[in-house]
């Protein structure tokens, strides 16, 4: 039987830091310390109600499927810029200027991939984004 070995890069990866903190307030919740709760962007409210009806709405109109553009929609990536312009007063080109992302942590991720090089200085804030 042929040994499946993974890679050096798969072997380097640590835990999910989301799993660390898990345990860490498991740990803490049995000496009987009720930590506070900052979360991870996960939601703690259900989905409104329009917000549910819109999205099937949407399902409805595109019986084909298919995957999304990899930057995101050029209507979505208009409207995110509509919103900075009229919220922060800050104009972008969708074009050049934004990607849409499956959530903050993959958004967080590819800016350091992107951005930052090995050696360099990086300030983070304390509490910060796992």
């Amino acid at each position: 039987m042929v040994e499946v070995v993974a890679s050096k890069r798969v072997q380097s990866i640590g835990a999910y830091a989301f799993a660390e903190v898990d345990k860490k307030v498991e740990e803490l919740k049995a000496k009987g310390i009720t930590p506070i709760d900052f979360g991870v962007g996960d939601p703690t409210v259900p989905t409104p109600t329009v917000v549910r009806r819109a999205t099937k709405a949407g399902i409805e109109a595109r019986k084909s499927a298919g995957y999304p553009s990899y930057i995101g929609a050029k209507e979505y990536r208009q409207a995110v810029a509509d919103w900075n312009k009229r919220r922060f007063g800050v104009d972008l080109d969708p074009a050049t200027e934004m990607c849409a992302t499956l959530g903050s942590k993959e958004a967080v991720f590819n800016f350091a991939e992107g951005f930052v090089n090995p050696g360099d200085y990086v300030i983070i804030p304390t509490p910060g984004y796992p």
